[in-house]
């Protein structure tokens, strides 16, 4: 009967290893890295790229969806040298503040990188400005010069007939 018993607890414990198998102790996931970090990793990464790759990288991107994609898109386009990818920065980092769900320190990263681009743009219009203003005043002394380069030439004609004059009277 032991003989028995002992191939009946053997068959209880073999059945009871196939309804409940054994888990084995799992890792606990892997900490999600900081966003913030994560953000600055990619700004690091978007600065070594060259106007070709950026331009790649864009279009690769097309339409923006998820809040690491419209980071992206802003760093992206604020690396590009004109004022039409600083506005699209601009209005992606924007539109990231506005819409998404983000810590503190996000929050902050993306006033500063609203911040500074806009403060690009604002650097490029008053650039604008200046140039325009220093187009006309230079203009504005071309012509000086041009009515002073007269004057001499009447003063001079003047001048000339004044000792014309003089030397008929002489006579």
């Amino acid at each position: 009967m032991s003989r028995a018993l002992g191939t009946l607890i053997l068959a209880a414990l073999l059945a009871a290893c196939q309804i409940a198998p054994s888990r084995a102790p799992q890792p606990p996931p892997a900490p999600r890295s900081d966003p913030v970090e994560q953000w600055l990793q990619l700004q690091a990464q978007v600065r070594e790229l060259d106007e070709e790759q950026l331009v790649a990288a864009l279009v690769d991107i097309d339409r923006p969806q998820d809040s690491d994609q419209l980071y992206y898109y802003g760093l992206l386009n604020q690396q590009l040298r004109s004022l039409g990818a600083w506005v699209q920065a601009r209005d992606s980092f924007k539109t990231l503040a506005d819409t998404a769900v983000l810590s503190r320190q996000q929050q902050q990263l993306l006033q500063m990188q609203l911040e500074f681009n806009q403060a690009r743009i604002n650097w490029y219009m008053r650039n604008q400005e200046l140039a325009g203003e220093h187009d006309a005043l230079q203009g504005r002394l071309e012509e000086t010069e041009a009515e002073r380069q007269l004057l001499e030439e009447k003063i001079q004609a003047l001048t000339d007939l004044e000792a014309v004059i003089s030397t008929r009277k002489e006579e």
